[in-house]
């Protein structure tokens, strides 16, 4: 590929970029490029990538859940070795009001983050290494199904559950629930590491921060359903009605061309089934289930929010 070289003013040389690169990394009038030149190339991209090698943090003062928040801004940022050191065995766990052992915490905790693991292991510390690098931040498309995929079969399971045995699918809560964590971590990486623009990226943040915290009603919904003494039948259809709005907001999402019609439709599917909803004479024991179920019916925003700022430059008409 060849272009030819054009002046501006007296002393500025100019060459163009070629549009289907252009398009491809979303880049747009006043954003900024990083140039490297190196004898006679020059190569440009998108973003100055910055590799960090190790971090150490000391965790001695730290609970349970603060923890997993450092671990999965650590994740993010692609770092290769990470570090934690502590003076004490246990640390706090403030939602069950008790201490547990901080090794077999942070042991567990390793499974959260795909491609993170254990190599070193003492009495005051635990040191993870990243084995998984983003060789090709184009599989967000792939991540999208998984995650996709395995929502939907978590709202499926709950579902089934309460037809048969909500204690036994409470058992399979916990490992479908860390799944769907592991993967929107990794989509959350692979997100940073892309060419999307920047209102994209934060889009699909906000959308997997939601989808994170769906996996994680579904999971209090079962205990709740353990609660009640025998699920009802319109329990089972209201949870079902969700679960093909869910299902309807994946199709969207997974769509690789835009169709507007087809957001519009997705509107009306969510005010359909908020509708149905509130026209089923639910009892209290199936409210205090389905309130938790509910924040389904916000996605709508979330998932309009990403498919425009991912797909936005397509419905434009370039003059």
């Amino acid at each position: 590929m060849k272009r030819k070289v054009n002046r501006v003013g007296q002393n500025t040389l100019t060459v163009s970029l070629p549009s289907k690169w252009v398009k491809e990394n979303h880049i747009e009038r006043g954003d900024s490029l990083v140039l490297v030149p190196k004898q006679n190339t020059l190569k440009i991209s998108t973003t100055e990538k910055k590799t960090h090698s190790s971090i150490h943090v000391d965790i001695t003062n730290y609970n349970k859940t603060l923890v997993k928040r450092i671990m999965d801004h650590i994740y993010l940022k692609e770092i290769q070795k990470v570090i934690l050191t502590f003076k004490n065995q246990d640390i706090a766990d403030y939602r069950h009001k008790k201490r547990i052992s901080i090794h077999k915490f942070l042991q567990k905790l390793s499974e959260r983050f795909i491609g993170l693991e254990i190599v070193n292991q003492q009495p005051d510390r635990i040191v993870y290494q990243n084995m998984f690098r983003l060789s090709n931040p184009k599989n967000i498309e792939q991540i999208n199904q998984r995650v996709a995929y395995l929502l939907q079969d978590f709202l499926h399971e709950f579902m089934m559950g309460l037809k048969k045995d909500p204690v036994e699918f409470q058992e399979i809560c916990k490992d479908y629930h860390d799944r769907i964590t592991k993967f929107i971590g990794l989509h959350n990486r692979i997100t940073k590491q892309s060419n999307l623009s920047a209102q994209a990226k934060t889009s699909y943040y906000l959308l997997n921060s939601h989808l994170d915290k769906i996996a994680d009603k579904i999971v209090h919904a079962a205990k709740r359903a353990i609660q009640i003494r025998k699920p009802s039948l319109k329990l089972i259809e209201g949870t079902k009605e969700l679960l093909m709005l869910l299902k309807a907001y994946f199709q969207i999402l997974l769509k690789k061309k835009l169709a507007i019609d087809s957001v519009d439709l997705l509107w009306g599917k969510r005010y359909s089934s908020f509708r149905k909803l509130t026209k089923i004479n639910f009892s209290k024991d199936d409210l205090f289930v389905l309130q938790e179920l509910r924040t389904i019916l916000d996605l709508c925003n979330n998932f309009t929010e990403v498919h425009l700022a991912v797909h936005m430059r397509e419905m434009v008409d370039e003059d």
